[in-house]
């Protein structure tokens, strides 16, 4: 699963949200397990995003209701994270002003303490995505190294020999 910024969160959410939850509809429930998640620049944990107030885009998302801090929690990738949890590739721009670097470094911290495979590229000087060519391509090496390196890709794929 991959995506970009919220597609980020989305893929976050998709392959860490375990069989048995509330969130997904009855339909999306039981359905594989993701190989790896690709995230890139995606939020991971909506409570960070505010201070006092609740960020305005999470806000006209989650609402401010009596349930909000709860939704905030449970819309959280960080929330579902699990010894058993996929690979996760990080890709994000230190300079984004959208959605900021904590959000990345945070997430590769926890997956750091659970033991789980990770990786996290930092693009310097970048903002939110539309980096330059040369970054882009660099982390798209960085991508299947980390793919190839885990067997998700096959060997074909990864430029070697059975």
């Amino acid at each position: 699963m991959s995506g970009t910024s919220a597609g980020g969160h989305l893929a976050l959410m998709a392959g860490l949200l375990p069989s048995a939850n509330d969130i997904d509809a009855d339909e999306c429930k039981g359905g594989p397990k993701a190989a790896a998640i690709l995230d890139f620049y995606g939020p991971a944990d909506l409570t960070l995003l505010h201070g006092r107030r609740r960020h305005p885009t999470i806000a006209n998302w989650i609402g401010n209701g009596p349930g909000a801090a709860a939704m905030e929690r449970n819309m959280s990738p960080v929330t579902w994270l699990a010894p058993d949890s996929p690979p996760i590739f990080i890709g994000h721009g230190d300079a984004d002003p959208v959605v900021p670097i904590e959000q990345s470094n945070d997430l590769k911290r926890r997956l750091d303490a659970l033991g789980l495979p990770s990786d996290l590229f930092v693009v310097a000087g970048a903002g939110h995505g539309k980096f330059a060519p040369a970054n882009q391509s660099a982390m798209t090496v960085r991508v299947l190294a980390f793919l190839c390196a885990r067997g998700i890709l096959s060997s074909a794929a990864c430029g070697t020999k059975n």
